[in-house]
């Protein structure tokens, strides 16, 4: 018998919760919603052009939402940002701190 299924119903999404709201997510909605403004992006066009809704991008942009790698290159396109660019200066945005692996634990 897998242990999974002993696993209360909560505890996924309890796990969910607790990975979508790590600092490195929080930190990267803040970059992207930093960009969006620069450029004078509106939360709707902007998320109307990926073809999400703009509770993704809102979810995104507060660190409640992760963005896999497909629609951050979206948003990046939608935005008319070079990917190369746009990801080295995310990886700066976003880096760990000193001292921490990032290795799970």
């Amino acid at each position: 018998m897998c242990d999974d299924q002993n696993e209360p119903q909560s505890g996924r999404s309890a796990r969910l919760s607790v990975f979508q709201t790590r600092p490195e997510y929080e930190r990267l909605g803040r970059w992207l919603r930093k960009q969006r403004q620069a450029l004078g992006a509106p939360q709707r066009p902007t998320s109307a052009a990926m073809g999400k809704p703009e509770q993704f991008l809102v979810k995104v942009e507060r660190g409640r939402q992760r963005i896999d790698l497909v629609e951050f290159l979206d948003l990046v396109r939608v935005l008319g940002l070079d990917p190369t660019m746009t990801l080295q200066e995310l990886l700066d945005a976003v880096a760990i701190p000193e001292g921490q692996t990032g290795e799970i634990p």
